[in-house]
C-alpha cells in the first residue's frame, strides 16, 4: 500500500488479508466445547500461496476504495475516525466476498492450490524429475550476467 500512497491504509489491508486468509482456511468451530480449530498443514507452503493471493486480492480492493472517502478533506472529524469510516466499506466487501465463497459456494482455497501444484510436486518427487528440476535451475541462473559463479553461489546446496 505504500507503493501506491495509500498509507493510512496499509495496517488495514494487512489485518484485512489476515482475516480473509484465515476464513479461506476453513475453521472448524466447536459449539459446545467453544474452540476454533484450524487444519496445521494450511500453514505451510500451499497456505503461503493462498495468503498472497489474498494479499493481492486485498491490496486492489483497497487500491480501488483508496480514494474514496465519505468527507471532505476540511472536515472537522479527525482524521482517524474518517479513516475508519472510509475504511469500512472495503472491509466489508472483502470479508463478505470471502464468506459467499467460503460459505456459500464450500470453495477449498487450499485444496485448489494444492490440486494445481500436484502434477508439479508428484514429477518432481522422481530421481528423474528431482535431476531434470535442477538440470533447468542451474540452466536458468548460470546464463545470467554473472555466469561462472551465479548458479553456485545461488544454490550453496549443491
Amino acid at each position: 500500500m505504500e507503493f501506491k500512497k495509500l498509507k493510512k491504509q496499509r495496517i488495514i489491508a494487512g489485518l484485512t488479508s489476515i482475516a480473509l486468509f484465515l476464513m479461506l482456511l476453513g475453521p472448524k468451530f466447536g459449539v459446545k466445547t467453544g474452540t476454533v480449530t484450524f487444519k496445521f498443514d494450511e500453514f505451510g507452503a500451499g497456505g503461503m500461496f493462498v495468503a498472497i493471493i489474498v494479499a493481492i486480492f486485498v491490496s486492489l480492493v483497497m487500491q480501488v476504495f483508496g480514494t474514496f472517502s465519505f468527507f471532505s478533506e476540511d472536515s472537522v472529524i479527525p482524521d482517524f475516525v474518517t479513516a475508519w469510516f472510509d475504511s469500512l466499506l472495503p472491509i466489508g466487501l472483502v470479508i463478505t466476498a470471502g464468506w459467499l465463497v467460503v460459505d456459500l459456494l464450500h470453495f477449498d482455497a487450499y485444496a485448489a492450490v494444492e490440486a494445481v501444484f500436484r502434477p508439479l510436486a508428484s514429477g518432481a518427487d522422481t530421481w528423474w524429475g528431482f535431476t531434470l528440476l535442477y538440470f533447468y535451475l542451474l540452466l536458468v541462473l548460470s546464463t545470467r550476467w554473472e555466469f561462472p559463479v551465479g548458479c553456485w553461489r545461488r544454490l550453496p546446496s549443491l
